[in-house]
């Protein structure tokens, strides 16, 4: 654990991230602060007995004209091909939500989360909620939260999951990722 943190800090960019409470617009420029390259651990399972850490990168920019912010995640896998996630965030108009659609090569199924970024104290949070099948009669619920320090360049995302099966909640996820630029 002492080994990730010191990770962590030795990551820790010179440049700050200012995003600003009034800074909330309704577009998909609220996803600016994703914008840049990061470093990241994702982990799978953190609360089992056998978590499963990744290493990888998150490289953000707009994308479309600027209609979306096109996120890549890159993880190496040892003796795998690495691990890509691809997500499209954007204001949805029409819904008058955030989205964040959600490619993955190693996950068949496009995930399209829809939430809302609000502040709560120095934190921005984007919370995000998505259900989608997965097996003839059964349902898979997600629900995500990416808070974010305001002034720095460092976010967490956890990300709980459910089934139709199973009413308990179980944390499925969490990522640390700090800014580099």
């Amino acid at each position: 654990m002492i080994r990730y943190a010191l990770y962590w800090l030795s990551l820790f960019p010179l440049s700050l991230i200012h995003a600003q409470k009034d800074s909330i617009t309704g577009s998909t420029k609220d996803f600016s602060f994703l914008i840049g390259t990061w470093n990241v651990e994702r982990i799978y399972g953190p609360k089992t007995e056998n978590p499963r850490s990744l290493m990888g990168t998150l490289k953000c920019e707009f994308a479309a004209n600027e209609q979306f912010v096109k996120c890549t995640y890159n993880f190496e896998r040892h003796g795998k091909p690495n691990m890509l996630d691809i997500v499209y965030f954007n204001f949805n108009d029409i819904y008058g939500k955030h989205e964040s659609l959600w490619l993955s090569s190693t996950w068949p199924i496009k995930v399209l989360m829809q939430g809302d970024i609000d502040f709560k104290g120095a934190e921005l949070w984007y919370t995000s909620k998505a259900q989608f099948q997965i097996a003839d009669t059964v349902m898979e619920y997600v629900q995500s939260i990416l808070r974010m320090n305001l002034n720095k360049g460092h976010f967490v995302r956890n990300t709980d999951i459910k089934t139709s099966r199973d009413a308990i909640w179980h944390l499925h996820m969490l990522e640390n990722a700090i800014k580099l630029d």
